[in-house]
């Protein structure tokens, strides 16, 4: 990926969202409007498209899909942005975020910060490492519905998998690494995601977390001590919530991170956070 680049490469943004409103996601636009920066948006399809305005960003959204918690639609969410960008072409770096992530740099800074000479995936457990609970989320069939703090349903299925015998990667050669879920990467690398066997990691349980990863260990070059947000360059808090929810009060301590080495911070649901930063 090393390259000669003198000046600043198409980005392009790609954002997962739902709910009737994206207040968070406007002052995002707002914050990175730049002919550079590109908006790719899959609403899900439960809710209404929201209103987004830019003066210079292009904004397109992509056919919806359902998204359920836990899925494989969240997988299928990532894969039909990583295709609308591809089909459209023209773009070093994409970024996959949330509605509820705000950029911790400027829209200049950004675009001098990715120039498309590193990848930015982060990982968190490799093939050394990974647990047995981990893998269950792919090697055992799981049902097509949102299991969210639903805990004695998860049992109920691992049990039934055991019962069965259920093992979905007997047939498959797969290294498991784990990691975040947003990333931030040279777009050269959709070819191998989008043509890659996908099956393992369907009718699975939060395997957007094992995906990229598993499919590009490639990209796992920087210290491993380093968390996977960091990695991923995304400021994330987990220590104080599940994760923590940036509040006006946190606005000094995002300042302190802008324009260093942290792309996105999540999560965020208060707009006036965005503005307070980039005031």
């Amino acid at each position: 990926m090393n390259q000669s680049i003198n000046q600043p490469t198409n980005q392009a943004i790609m954002v997962i969202g739902h709910g009737d409103s994206a207040p968070v996601l406007q002052e995002t636009i707002n914050v990175l409007d730049n002919e550079k920066i590109d908006f790719f948006i899959h609403w899900d399809k439960k809710n209404l498209q929201p209103k987004l305005y830019s003066k210079k960003s292009k904004i397109f959204f992509v056919d919806p899909i359902e998204v359920r918690w836990g899925t494989d639609t969240q997988i299928k969410a990532e894969l039909l942005l990583m295709q609308a960008v591809q089909r459209h072409g023209g773009y070093t770096m994409a970024h996959l975020i949330s509605a509820a992530d705000m950029p911790l740099m400027d829209a200049n800074y950004f675009l001098n910060y990715f120039d498309g000479r590193k990848s930015y995936l982060g990982f968190s457990q490799t093939p050394n490492n990974i647990g047995e609970d981990i893998v269950q989320r792919i090697k055992y069939y799981w049902p097509d519905r949102d299991l969210k703090g639903h805990k004695l349903y998860i049992r109920l299925f691992i049990a039934k998998n055991k019962l069965l015998g259920t093992d979905r990667l007997k047939d498959h050669t797969l290294q498991l690494y784990k990691g975040a879920n947003w990333f931030s990467i040279n777009t050269t690398y959709f070819d191998k995601v989008i043509m890659a066997d996908k099956t393992p990691f369907f009718h699975s349980f939060c395997a957007d977390e094992l995906f990229m990863q598993t499919i590009l260990p490639e990209l796992n070059w920087q210290d491993n001590k380093v968390d996977d947000n960091t990695q991923a360059a995304r400021y994330v808090d987990w220590g104080r919530g599940t994760p923590y929810t940036f509040k006006i009060d946190d606005v000094m301590e995002l300042e302190r991170v802008k324009n260093t080495k942290y792309a996105f911070a999540r999560k965020v649901t208060d707009p006036s956070v965005v503005k307070a930063v980039f005031v």
